[in-house]
């Protein structure tokens, strides 16, 4: 077997596993918020919250944002996503006004 062979089996099995991963995480997610919304929306609002505080005190990161050694292109990228992030979630909402609404948990 060729190195390039083993890289390219490597691939496919790393893409294999992400695709069965998200598959299996997505169908846990939707019985979750099927069964327990409220806590469900609780968790992973912790997730979220957790991920924000780790990224600003990362000991890898930190030192850079100090430095001054952030281009112009990565407040470009920022904003840019930042933007394209509240069109997605504005597209997102309008589309769930216009479904029938879920049923919320304890009502």
């Amino acid at each position: 077997a060729s190195f390039v062979g083993t890289g390219i089996a490597m691939l496919l099995l790393l893409a294999l596993g992400a695709v069965a991963g998200l598959v299996v995480s997505s169908k846990v997610m939707g019985r979750l918020l099927e069964k327990r919304r409220v806590p469900t929306f609780y968790g992973i609002m912790g997730l979220i919250l957790g991920s924000l505080v780790s990224m600003f005190i990362n000991a890898d990161i930190y030192p850079k944002y100090l430095s001054g050694s952030i281009q112009a292109w990565d407040y470009i990228a920022g904003a840019v996503l930042f933007v394209l992030g509240a069109i997605g979630i504005y597209s997102l909402i309008r589309v769930a006004k216009k479904k029938k609404p879920m049923p919320v948990e304890g009502e």
